[in-house]
């Protein structure tokens, strides 16, 4: 990332130019730090406006699609507003399944999307089309800006749009589209222009202090229990609302067991003496039949597994559920309350829910441990796996985080990432997003971070999102990706899709691609892993070594199914 310190007055070399400043001047007020740049002719001056900025790192990036994911990675590890500026045309519609994702979990991504004159919508002109309406329902707000004027009626009218977006953009993805005069480029000369007054004459309108949840609810409603020793589960995911420590706290003080995803920041450290990592595996048990659960509490999106899915869609309990954005509705539950995460809303439900059935609380844990002691038992003797590779790799030492891409690699993680005290922060895309962008998203997070990063991704989701692969450029990004090549889509193999005539190739789609070429093109150093000793060898080496790696983890074909059927029949077979 660069940030270029030239002089306003070099820069100002039209109208675009200033009235780009103005904008970053006051989106910086906000808390903007970092912009992520596609360049392009309509987005030119917006770039020299960047190139003099004394805050803002620009990060330069070719591809829209993954540059708006790169945007998102850094969302997610700053925990503060980050932009993606595009020029005009297709370029931004490029930017939706990253927007998709970030509407889904919250995340502060701004869309800088700079576009032809008014004039030219609707009028045939190249590269143009309706900025305005593309991103529709998927951001918080969405303003259409006049184009560039000197009046101070104009500038007063910028300001105060901006202040809204800073206001918006605190929780959720906001759209600044950004009319731009010119014919070529935006940094077309202006025949009458002379310079504007100074972009800081006025400086950044005042926004006032307020809570970024607005109408938090701290009074429950009367049909939910209120009695000690309730069967309570408290189930994390990812994007939960409430940060480690009070989740904790939450779940000490109710007595519930806690269920929390990889993803929800709850395992590393472990934020709870009642913390259960295998709920994937204890309810995927068709003879698991506990006690009927009396209150759920689920903090952030839905859980991961599928087998979890069921088990909470079957209970007649009403579920609370604490999320930044309230929904109107939850295929999980149809009896639920959502409340807004504050201090008071936390009293009242620890208020209501304190004490727990310790029989129940017991019944977990228990079968919590007893579990964790049989896969890894399981595995410690098992040949070259697919399960045995993401246990190794989901618990590997020397990385700072660890993200786990969607498809198999999240649900690998859910089982394998144990609770630890050890510090280690664990990403996930669990909005929306499917195997998009995962690469894009975890250079973001390297950059946001500046720690050390692990990658488990499959083949067709390192596919998807080659484009990313250009952030290699950057300097100082110590990155290790971990490719599971399972000759395709795996998953499928576990998901009863294997009837469909020509299943090989409607479905699983394999690849006969070359990594370690695609690797060296771009600059990667590759490990070639096909053992658990070459893996082990490979993971040791990279967590102490300077850049980007590619650990390439050769799995054979169609052995899914069956490692994970082992790994289950382990679990519930043994006295």
């Amino acid at each position: 990332m660069t940030a270029f310190h030239e002089s306003p007055a070099t820069l100002d070399r039209n109208r675009n130019v200033w009235w780009c400043r103005l904008i970053l001047e006051e989106l910086r007020a906000g808390g903007l730090t970092h912009v992520v740049l596609c360049p392009g002719g309509r987005s030119s001056a917006m770039a020299m406006a960047l190139s003099c900025d004394p805050v803002i790192s620009t990060l330069v990036h070719t591809d829209e699609r993954s540059a708006a994911f790169v945007a998102l990675g850094l969302a997610k590890a700053l925990r503060r507003p980050v932009a993606v500026c595009t020029t005009s045309g297709s370029a931004v519609a490029n930017l939706v399944p990253a927007v998709l994702e970030a509407y889904h979990t919250n995340l502060p991504v701004i869309l800088l999307t700079c576009d032809r004159p008014r004039s030219t919508r609707g009028s045939g002109a190249p590269q143009t089309a309706d900025h305005a309406g593309l991103c529709g329902s998927s951001v918080q707000l969405s303003v259409d800006l006049d184009e560039p004027g000197t009046e101070a009626s104009a500038v007063r009218t910028l300001r105060k749009q901006l202040a809204e977006i800073r206001r918006q953009s605190q929780w959720g993805p906001v759209h600044l589209n950004i009319p731009l005069r010119g014919v070529f480029t935006s940094l077309d000369k202006d025949v009458d222009w002379h310079g504007g007054p100074a972009a800081g004459e006025e400086g950044p309108e005042d926004v006032a202090t307020h809570d970024a949840h607005p109408g938090v609810e701290a009074e429950l409603p009367s049909w939910f229990p209120n009695r000690l020793g309730l069967r309570g589960l408290i189930v994390a995911a990812s994007d939960s609302a409430l940060s480690a420590d009070q989740a904790g706290r939450l779940a000490d003080v109710t007595g519930f067991p806690l269920l929390a995803d990889a993803a929800s920041g709850y395992r590393r450290p472990q934020c709870s003496w009642n913390l259960v990592t295998q709920a994937d595996v204890m309810t995927s048990d068709p003879s698991f039949r506990a006690a009927p659960v009396e209150i759920i509490i689920r903090l952030g999106l839905a859980p991961v597994s599928h087998a979890l899915h069921r088990y909470m869609g079957n209970q007649s309990c009403p579920t609370l559920k604490i999320e930044a954005r309230n929904s109107t509705s939850d295929f999980l539950s149809q009896n639920f309350f959502s409340v807004r995460p504050s201090e008071a809303a936390l009293e009242a439900v620890a208020g209501r829910f304190q004490q727990g059935d310790k029989k129940w609380l017991h019944f977990w844990q228990e079968g919590d441990a007893r579990l964790r002691q049989r896969i890894e038992s399981h595995l410690s003797n098992a040949a070259w796996s697919e399960c045995l590779a993401a246990q190794m790799i989901c618990n590997a030492p020397g990385y700072d985080f660890l993200h786990l891409a969607n498809s198999m690699s999240v649900r690998h993680g859910n089982i394998f990432c144990t609770g630890s005290n050890q510090s280690q922060r664990i990403f996930a895309n669990r909005g929306v997003n499917g195997i998009d962008g995962t690469l894009g998203t975890f250079f973001g997070e390297l950059l946001g971070t500046g720690a050390r990063g692990l990658l488990l991704v499959g083949d067709l989701t390192f596919l998807h999102d080659l484009p990313a692969l250009e952030a290699v450029k950057h300097v100082g990004l110590n990155g290790t990706i971990c490719l599971m090549d399972n000759s395709g889509g795996a998953l499928f193999d576990l998901l009863g899709c294997e009837s469909i005539p020509d299943y090989e190739r409607f479905m699983r789609n394999p690849q006969s691609v070359d990594f370690s070429a695609i690797s060296r093109a771009f600059g990667i150093n590759t490990y070639e892993c096909g053992d658990r000793t070459e893996l082990a060898a490979a993971l040791k080496q990279c967590a102490t070594s300077s850049g980007l790696q590619l650990i390439h983890l050769r799995i054979p074909a169609h052995t899914l199914k069956s490692d994970v059927l082992g790994l289950f029949a382990a679990c519930f077979t043994l006295s």
